[in-house]
């Protein structure tokens, strides 16, 4: 009987640690933004793949996928500088509110060294 109630005890006990940590990671979340985008080719308005992104004034860093897509998660609300480098194309910097009522979604369209 008393293996019983102690294998209660501690299914219990688990639970809800389980519980309140599930609690404390929906409120972060629901305290954070999502900054998204997609880089293109000015010229030609092709992805442009492996371009670093860059949040100026932190350690975040992210790189355009296949599809020219990149994204930062639980950014603190805020205004950011975003500035993107890639071989070739002329460096570019983008400020934009980061909120959390909404996923940021930039549109940056870049130009090669030789373009005017």
């Amino acid at each position: 009987m008393k293996k019983i109630v102690l294998v209660l005890s501690l299914a219990l006990t688990s639970a809800l640690i389980y519980a309140s940590d599930s609690e404390k990671s929906t409120e972060k979340n629901m305290n954070t933004c999502v900054l998204s985008g997609h880089i293109i080719d000015k010229s030609n308005g092709e992805s442009l793949t492996g371009v670093t992104v860059k949040l100026e004034g932190t350690d975040q860093v992210a790189f355009t996928d296949f599809n020219g897509d990149f994204s930062f998660e639980n950014l603190k609300p805020g205004q950011y500088t975003v500035e993107t480098n890639l071989v070739s194309y002329k460096q570019a910097e983008l400020k934009v509110n980061a909120s959390v009522s909404k996923t940021d979604e930039l549109n940056i369209s870049l130009e090669t060294v030789t373009e005017k």
